[in-house]
């Protein structure tokens, strides 16, 4: 079980999360619709993927395997302030 980290790229503000657990392929064409459509619709066309090919391609052509992670653990850590918070699943 690898860690995934998401968060700010500011050194003094804003939430990094670092998020354990297992992460498994999408497969399902229907369940990787609605990320799909809700990266196009956050980040614009720049960021429009079709649902095919058992992955998200991308105008130029690339491809992107869609994983869920289903957490065990999630860590929160404020910055500024430097506070941090655990969760448990």
């Amino acid at each position: 079980m690898e860690p995934t980290v998401t968060g700010s790229g500011t050194l003094h503000e804003g939430l990094d999360l670092v998020v354990e657990g297992v992460a498994e392929r999408v497969t399902d064409p229907a369940a990787r619709k609605e990320p799909a459509a809700a990266w196009a619709e956050k980040y614009g066309p720049t960021w429009h993927f079709e649902v095919r090919d058992g992955a998200f391609v991308n105008v130029a052509g690339g491809t992107a395997p869609v994983y869920a992670v289903r957490p065990s653990k999630v860590l929160g850590f404020r910055k500024g302030h430097h506070s941090q918070t655990r969760r448990r699943f």
